[in-house]
């Protein structure tokens, strides 16, 4: 199921485009001769996807940092003179107090996906659009005077 949903029926996902970061590769192509060298040559060929690295950094995170969400809602708390975010689970602080790893975890995920693997298409004729009304009147001008420049250039015009 690597093909984004496009309707309520099946046939639309196996005519699609498959997404780069669900292409098998090896590491060696994936992380380059000079890092690869490193390795001993059988993990060199290991078939990997580019989500597998993904995963590995979600996973480290969920492990190592998430867990420690814990003692920073109960910074808050204290700043605040807070015992307990509420009492809809007696005895246990509530409900917020049992999902502090979760806020923290979603949070992170959240960052690492805009940041690492959302893909954003800048040729879109309607983000463009969008992004060129946001400019001031003097650049949206400008803009248009290069566009009409390059388009002669290249006798469009």
């Amino acid at each position: 199921m690597t093909c984004p949903k496009m309707g309520f029926r099946l046939e639309y996902w196996p005519t699609c485009e498959t997404n780069p970061i669900y292409t098998m590769t090896t590491i060696e192509e994936f992380a380059g001769e000079s890092i690869s060298n490193v390795l001993p040559s059988y993990l060199r060929k290991l078939a990997i996807q580019p989500m597998d690295i993904h995963t590995l950094w979600l996973s480290l995170f969920a492990s190592l940092i998430a867990p420690f969400g814990g003692f920073f809602a109960s910074g808050f708390k204290r700043a605040f003179k807070i015992k307990d975010f509420g009492s809809s689970i007696p005895g246990h602080g509530g409900f917020v107090d049992r999902m502090d790893c979760q806020i923290m975890m979603g949070m992170f995920t959240y960052a690492y996906y805009q940041a690492w693997i959302k893909e954003t298409n800048a040729t879109d004729p309607d983000l463009v659009l969008r992004m060129l009304n946001v400019l001031p009147g003097n650049e949206q001008v400008e803009v248009y005077q290069q566009i009409k420049e390059s388009l002669s250039t290249q006798g469009l015009l």
